[in-house]
């Protein structure tokens, strides 16, 4: 009769500490994860400011709008929008930028004494944010239909 207690209470003592110790890896590793993706949200960031700084100048000002890591490209990505004074009026382009490569994706740009109304602007805040998203994932974005 001891064995028929013996054989299944080591059973489930050697169950609970498998159990246990693979809870226990999951968990470390799910916070090895997250820990990188914080250093490496942090690191993306310190590059967008860095880009920011280094790429308004007199008539230039840039506004960052969002900054990711993107896993798909091993890289951090930008979506900035960059306004030019002219002495015949303000330029606005929608960007997204790879701040690893410096590779620019201009999305859109209007001219605030032309050609910015009708919804034009509000149309590239949109498509900066569809692009912005399509780099981050590594997809293609979908068609633009421009506003006419």
């Amino acid at each position: 009769m001891s064995r028929k207690i013996i054989i299944p209470t080591l059973a489930a003592l050697l169950g609970l500490a498998v159990g246990g110790a693979t809870v226990d890896y999951i968990h470390r590793h799910n916070d090895q994860r997250m820990k990188q993706a914080f250093l490496q949200k942090e690191q993306c960031k310190s590059l967008a400011e860095r880009y920011i700084r280094e790429n308004s100048k007199d008539k230039t000002n840039l506004l960052l709008k969002e900054v990711d890591f993107s896993t798909a490209s091993n890289s951090c990505i930008a979506a900035i929008d960059r306004f030019e004074n002219f002495p015949a009026g303000l330029d606005e382009n929608w960007e997204v930028v790879d701040l690893l490569s410096d590779k620019v994706t201009l999305v859109g740009w209007c001219s605030e004494q032309s050609n910015c109304g009708n919804g034009r602007d509000i149309h590239f805040e949109q498509r900066l944010d569809i692009e912005f998203k399509s780099a981050i994932d590594g997809t293609k974005p979908p068609p633009d239909t421009p506003n006419k």
